[in-house]
């Protein structure tokens, strides 16, 4: 087995020698030579006119590939290929020959001095092209037993039926490294998808089952190292380190076992965790990360808070402090494409029907805002209670799409909270369905409180509380989520 590696192949690459290859590699096309001229010659252009700025200095590389360029891996792959079908004539003599950029590994069966007639040829094709290749060489009678090839490090093994076997190589610059910082703003899903996908490599890299033990905990070291969650780090380790065979075992899915995942997602899981009875009564039951309003948003909030008069008024009409609730360009307020109802309530109390209090709302909220707010049914008095942390508009967009998407079906998961609006319909009004295609004509929607992120689940059940009449319930989510401790 030889591998080898081209030394400094981007900035030794010359371009007379990329120009060549380009005409070789177009010559294959279907282009006119016109065509190919030019391409040919836009690609020179691009990579002779690249300025580079160190500081307050701009730098024009002379010669060879600029690194990090756009072009510069393709350029010098296409470079590379070139010089290699030079030597074509002595390559179709090896077993197998594979090829990544600059790395190359020939699988050569012979003897030792048919081996070196093989990598004088191989090396006088590159120091032709002004390039140097650096060859790593073992075989049954060599000292070293071991030869890697990107991150597959092959090792001799008389015993083997094919004569060597393969681990995974871990290059010396890369021992200490760490994987993204698991106390960063990332959802758990993000740490999990990064151990599960290493496992997998290591589990097809590794022909041994020992040595895929010791790359597994090499791969546990460097997780906690990281700060991943250690119980999770343990437990997708363990699963793992089950792996009999060179590849995991079928992906077994929730549908495939008809396990019904029960979610709740909020912006804030750390404070609204379940309690271990929660767990033992729902198994499946988890807590989600739901990500809140981004810097946009934030930013959007403050400009329209800016230019809008903040002066108070004594009377309860939303008209009298001349802010509208309505924002005027969307389909919730009836002012985006065919949308032409306008379903924002706009008094400035709400009323729960079966105790008969009447609540003050705010009154400076609109469509753009984001928190709590109330769905008011236009056939009865049912009020539903929910909370978004976008906005009201993108979080009804939501709730229609939902109500157009599942107008003809009849079996709801009792926990579906998105179909909770129209499943009160089916129970109740089943005659005035018919006729609410839309579900503008059903529903109206009042703009409660906008809480500080922080306190919008609190602020959530406290609504609920006020304005949700028991009897005619349209929220169906169950104790089993945890509620204000």
């Amino acid at each position: 087995m030889i591998a080898g590696d081209i030394q400094s192949l981007y900035p030794s690459c010359k371009r007379e020698l990329i120009r060549r290859a380009l005409q070789q590699a177009l010559s294959q096309s279907n282009y006119t030579e016109e065509c190919q001229q030019l391409k040919i010659d836009l690609a020179m252009f691009c990579m002779e006119n690249v300025l580079t700025q160190f500081e307050d200095n701009f730098f024009s590389q002379t010669t060879g590939i600029i690194t990090g360029d756009n072009d510069s891996v393709l350029i010098a792959n296409i470079a590379m290929r070139f010089i290699m079908l030079s030597a074509s004539e002595t390559l179709q003599t090896c077993e197998l020959v594979k090829r990544f950029i600059d790395d190359i590994m020939i699988i050569f069966i012979g003897t030792l001095q048919e081996a070196e007639t093989l990598k004088n040829t191989l090396e006088q094709k590159f120091a032709n092209e002004g390039l140097k290749i650096i060859y790593r060489h073992v075989h049954a009678e060599s000292e070293i037993k071991e030869v890697e090839f990107l991150d597959v490090n092959h090792v001799i093994d008389a015993e083997d039926p094919v004569r060597f076997i393969t681990k995974d190589f871990v290059k010396p610059t890369a021992v200490g490294r760490v994987f993204l910082n698991g106390t960063s703003y990332h959802p758990t899903s993000t740490f999990k998808s990064i151990l599960k996908g290493e496992c997998l490599r290591m589990r097809r890299l590794n022909e041994r089952n020992e040595d895929f033990q010791i790359s597994l905990q090499r791969l546990k070291n460097k997780a906690l190292m990281s700060s991943f969650p250690k119980k999770l780090t343990a437990r997708i380790i363990d699963n793992a380190s089950s792996w009999e065979d060179r590849f995991p075992p079928n992906r077994s899915t929730t549908e495939s076992n008809n396990v019904k995942i029960l979610t709740w997602s909020t912006a804030h899981p750390k404070l609204l965790k379940l309690t271990d009875r929660q767990h033992e009564l729902k198994p499946a039951a988890v807590v989600t990360l739901k990500k809140p309003a981004n810097l946009s948003t934030h930013l959007i909030h403050f400009r329209k808070l800016c230019h809008t008069s903040t002066i108070t008024s004594t009377t309860d009409t939303a008209a009298s402090t001349g802010h509208k609730r309505t924002c005027g360009k969307c389909s919730l307020c009836g002012c985006w494409g065919s949308y032409r109802t306008n379903m924002v309530y706009d008094l400035p109390t709400i009323c729960n029907a079966s105790t008969g209090r009447t609540y003050r709302i705010a009154n400076n909220l609109n469509c753009r805002n984001f928190g709590i707010y109330a769905a008011i049914c236009t056939h009865c008095p049912a009020i539903y209670v929910g909370q978004t942390v976008t906005s009201f508009k993108d979080r009804w967009n939501g709730h229609r799409n939902s109500w157009r998407k599942n107008m003809r079906r009849m079996d709801f998961d009792e926990r579906n909270d998105q179909a909770a609006l129209l499943k009160h319909y089916l129970a109740h009004h089943p005659d005035e369905l018919k006729n609410c295609s839309d579900i503008s004509s059903s529903w109206k929607v009042a703009f409660l409180e906008e809480p500080a992120p922080t306190t919008i689940d609190v602020k959530e059940t406290h609504w609920r509380d006020l304005l949700e009449d028991k009897r005619l319930q349209v929220n169906i989510q169950k104790m089993v989520w945890p509620r204000v401790r």
